[in-house]
């Protein structure tokens, strides 16, 4: 059930979360206004580690995937998309409840944490997958030049 939407800056539309209590896992998901080669959701704890959940096309402009949640806390999430002309956009970062997974779903703790924006963590993103996916993309686009050059559609 999706219990809120959180409208994000362009190039990205509505975000929203559903939470799963049988696995304790939440489905992601974002539009996009432009479609964009890769997308992916970066999502930090308390302690600074990010995790980067790959998303893909659920619906025209919608993408979206499934993260099971290491712990209940309420984590931040910034949607990032890598566009077919080297241009990446990531959005602002806005927490689980924000994206409408219920509040009493996190373990509420008596000291108050202070959060990272994961632009922030020094980290870095995880580049590996993104260059595989990006060769794979060119790699079909390639196929498909040669293919129209023979004359097959």
């Amino acid at each position: 059930m999706v219990l809120a939407l959180i409208l994000l800056s362009a190039p990205f539309g509505q975000a929203w979360g559903v939470y799963h209590a049988d696995d304790v896992s939440v489905d992601l998901f974002v539009e996009m206004e432009v479609r964009p080669v890769v997308v992916v959701a970066y999502v930090s704890g308390v302690d600074g580690v990010v995790e980067s959940v790959a998303l893909i096309e659920t619906g025209p402009g919608v993408y979206g995937g499934n993260w099971e949640l290491p712990r209940t806390e309420n984590y931040r999430v910034q949607f990032g998309a890598l566009f077919a002309d080297g241009v990446e956009e990531v959005s602002a970062d806005v927490s689980l409840a924000d994206l409408g997974v219920p509040a009493d779903v996190f373990v509420s703790d008596p000291t108050p944490a202070v959060t990272t924006p994961v632009a922030e963590t020094g980290n870095g993103r995880p580049w590996g997958w993104v260059v595989l996916a990006v060769v794979a993309g060119l790699g079909s686009l390639v196929a498909l030049r040669f293919a129209r050059r023979r004359g097959v559609d």
